[in-house]
């Protein structure tokens, strides 16, 4: 079953497999300072700050499987739709080098971000490839986009600065879509009909 923590170690591997610099760091916090701090390496913070249905994709059709001697249903992957915010925190004291070390590994964000349209399997590293085996149909991608700021603005994105008391930050806001999947729901064993012949049945009486 893929977990939430599954997708943030998706997109954690997938920057750390794409981003043309070392020097950084990856966390998952509330954008507040005093959780995103490094004495060493700049942070890439990815804060998780909705999630929604994607109705596109809904489908309430059961899939029967079986196998010798047992039925199953399963019940098909609730399609989510998971919005991140993505902000950078430098590590000096001048304020001038900071804005300019955070500016610098948003340029190394952006490209990645625009220029793809999902999450390939060969994208992440080898330990998190497996994930993919558990997307409908062993899936080979996981599809992202950037939001456009009128989304934010309808959906009050620009709030969260606000609710935490934080002066704006330059921002990129990303959209992913992946399955949360179900377990196999078990049945009653398989009954399989003989079709008797006339003969047959004068045989049982």
């Amino acid at each position: 079953m893929i977990t939430l923590n599954d997708l943030n170690d998706l997109l954690k591997s997938f920057f750390e497999q794409n981003i043309a610099t070392d020097n950084y760091k990856v966390s998952f916090y509330p954008p507040l300072k005093d959780n995103i701090s490094s004495d060493d390496k700049t942070i890439v913070n990815v804060y998780l700050f909705d999630i929604r249905e994607n109705i596109e994709y809904k489908t309430n059709q059961w899939e029967f499987t079986k196998d010798t001697s047992k039925g199953y249903r399963e019940k098909p992957p609730t399609i989510l739709d998971m919005f991140y915010m993505i902000t950078v925190y430098g590590t000096s004291n001048n304020i001038d080098s900071r804005i300019e070390e955070e500016l610098q590994m948003l340029s190394y964000l952006l490209p990645i971000i625009y220029d793809n349209s999902y999450i390939a399997k060969d994208d992440v590293a080898v330990e998190w490839a497996s994930l993919f085996d558990q997307l409908p149909d062993n899936s080979p991608r996981v599809p992202i986009e950037s939001i456009h700021p009128k989304f934010l603005d309808e959906q009050g994105g620009f709030q969260i600065w606000s609710s935490f008391e934080q002066h704006l930050k330059p921002a990129i806001y990303l959209k992913l879509t992946a399955p949360i999947l179900f377990d196999k729901f078990e049945g009653a064993p398989i009954v399989v009909d003989k079709k008797m012949t006339l003969k047959e049945r004068e045989n049982c009486n």
